[in-house]
């Protein structure tokens, strides 16, 4: 796991696994007043840094701002997947499909197009 701090207060972390081949972004998380100021940046590139290729990852289809954020710094969609029906209940179905998204090659600053 990996930190984000600000004034030494932990404001974001990363946490990272390895599975079936691939290595995995478990949680990236940052403190939600911080959300849109860059704090996610430094771990995610931390741990893709220290990770073989491929990396993955899933995030909520109507989670657009993840999307965004994750299509930035170069994933791209592989897959999307409908949660199990226990995990629907009270929602729209489509709101929260899961969706997988990868990132095969090494990290780069130019690497911005979010996948269509």
């Amino acid at each position: 796991m990996r930190v984000a701090t600000v004034e030494h207060a932990v404001v974001g972390m990363v946490a990272t696994s390895h599975e079936e081949g691939y290595r995995w972004i478990d949680h990236l998380y940052v403190a939600p007043d911080l959300v849109g100021r860059g704090i996610g940046t430094a771990p995610l590139r931390d741990a893709l840094d220290g990770l073989e290729r491929p990396v993955r990852l899933w995030t909520f289809q109507d989670n657009e701002g993840a999307r965004r954020f994750y299509g930035r710094h170069g994933f791209k969609l592989a897959q999307r997947q409908a949660l199990p029906e226990f995990l629907l209940s009270g929602h729209e179905t489509g709101s929260l499909a899961k969706f997988i998204v990868d990132h095969q090659a090494p990290y780069a600053a130019d690497d911005w197009a979010m996948a269509a």
